[in-house]
C-alpha cells in the first residue's frame, strides 16, 4: 500500500471513531438519549418521604413550619394546630413528579433573572429525623408571556435544586404558600350536619339579636311523604314568642351555613376548660346548635376589623379560631333577619313614601 493510501486510510479510521464517540450509537439516537437522561429531579424523595419530619417554607415575607406530630401534620406557627394534610399532599406530590427536563438556564450568573438566587423566591426544605436536610428546592419567577389569546395561556415557573445550578421550568408545580393561616386546616365541623340541626339560639347584649328557633317536628305521614318528594323544613320561634312567623329558608340557610364554616386562622391556644378569659373580647356572644341530643356551643368574640375575622371558642377545645366575616354574619343575625318578606297586602297597607 502507498504511503499515501496509508495516510488516507487512517484518517478515514481517526473519522470513524470520532463519529462513534460522538453520536455514540449504540445509545440510541439524540432523542432517545435526552429521554434516558429525564429522571427525577429529586429522586431521594422517592425512599425517604414517608420518613419527613419538618417542612419549612420561606419567602422574603413570611415563613411556616409543618412539623409531623403523633398523629397529624402541624403548624408551628399556629400553636401547633393541625395541617392541612390534603394541601400537604398535594405539594409532596408535586415536588415528588418534577423531572430533570425543560432547562432554561446552566450557570449560577442566571439565577438572579429567573428569581432562583439565594434569598430570591420561595425555598422550600425537607427534613428528617434529626433535623436531617433531605431536600431543598427554591421555587422562582412566574414566566412572562404575552398572550393576546387568553385560552392559550398558561402558568409556568421557574425552580431549582438548592444544591445545583441548573434552573428548569415547570407547568405542573407551583410555589406554596409561606403564610401560615393557609396551612391550617378546613372546616370547623367535619361530622355536623345541616339538615339535622334542629335548633338554633343565639344570645346577645342586643334583644334584637337574642332568640331561639326550632324545627317543627312533622307527623310520621308527612316524613313518609317526605321521602318521595321532599319539602323544606318548617321553623319557628321558641324565643321570643310573640314575633310571629319564622323564615323557613332562611332559618334553614344558618344552619347549612354552621355547618359549613371554615376556620380562615388560628388566633391563639387556651386552657380547653377555662377558655380564653377576656382576650378577643370575649365573651360577647353565644351561640347554639342542637341535632336530636347533641349540642354544640360557639363563644364569641368581639370582632376584629382590620383582620375582618370573629374570634371564635368553642368549650372544650384549645383553640381560639378567627372565622370569616362573610359567613360568620349569615350566622349571627338579628330577629329582624328572620322574619319572612312583606307580603304585597302589607305593603299595599302601609305603602312607602316618596
Amino acid at each position: 500500500m502507498s504511503a499515501r493510501n496509508h495516510l488516507l486510510l487512517m484518517i478515514l479510521s481517526l473519522t470513524t471513531a470520532v463519529a462513534l464517540v460522538i453520536n455514540q450509537p449504540w445509545k440510541g439516537d439524540a432523542h432517545e438519549r435526552t429521554r434516558a437522561q429525564i429522571g427525577p429531579l429529586f429522586p431521594e424523595l422517592t425512599d425517604e418521604r414517608d420518613f419527613l419530619e419538618r417542612i419549612e417554607i420561606q419567602s422574603e415575607a413570611e415563613q411556616v413550619s409543618l412539623v409531623r406530630g403523633e398523629q397529624d401534620w402541624m403548624v408551628e406557627e399556629r400553636f401547633g394546630f393541625s395541617a392541612d394534610a390534603r394541601r400537604l399532599a398535594t405539594l409532596l406530590d408535586g415536588i415528588v413528579a418534577l423531572k430533570t427536563r425543560d432547562i432554561v438556564a446552566e450557570r449560577k450568573e442566571s439565577h438572579p433573572l429567573y428569581g432562583v438566587a439565594d434569598g430570591q423566591g420561595t425555598l422550600v426544605r425537607m427534613l428528617g429525623p434529626g433535623n436531617r436536610l433531605v431536600a431543598e428546592i427554591v421555587c422562582g419567577k412566574i414566566r412572562g408571556q404575552n398572550v393576546q389569546n387568553l385560552r392559550n395561556a398558561s402558568l409556568a415557573f421557574y425552580l431549582r435544586r438548592a444544591d445545583a445550578e441548573e434552573v428548569f421550568l415547570s407547568t405542573s408545580f407551583f410555589p406554596p404558600s409561606s403564610d401560615p393561616a393557609s396551612w391550617v386546616s378546613g372546616r370547623l365541623f367535619e361530622d355536623l350536619d345541616g339538615a339535622a340541626i334542629d335548633r338554633l339560639a343565639r344570645t346577645s347584649d342586643s334583644p334584637d339579636a337574642t332568640w331561639e328557633l326550632v324545627k317543627i317536628a312533622k307527623d310520621d305521614d308527612a316524613v313518609a311523604d317526605d321521602e318521595l318528594a321532599p319539602e323544606a323544613a318548617e321553623w319557628s320561634f321558641k324565643s321570643p314568642a310573640d314575633r310571629g312567623q319564622v323564615d323557613s329558608a332562611k332559618a334553614s340557610a344558618i344552619a347549612w351555613t354552621l355547618s359549613a364554616l371554615s376556620i380562615k386562622d388560628v388566633l391563639g391556644a387556651c386552657d380547653p376548660e377555662i377558655g380564653p378569659g377576656s382576650s378577643f373580647g370575649f365573651p360577647a356572644g353565644t351561640f347554639i346548635a342542637s341535632a336530636g341530643e347533641d349540642s354544640v356551643e360557639l363563644r364569641w368574640g368581639e370582632f376584629i376589623e382590620d383582620k375582618a375575622v370573629h374570634p371564635l371558642w368553642i368549650p372544650g377545645e384549645p383553640w381560639v379560631y378567627a372565622m370569616p366575616e362573610f359567613d360568620v354574619d349569615r350566622v349571627l343575625v338579628s330577629i329582624g333577619d328572620l322574619l319572612p318578606p312583606p307580603s304585597e297586602a302589607e305593603e299595599d297597607e302601609n305603602p312607602t313614601e316618596e
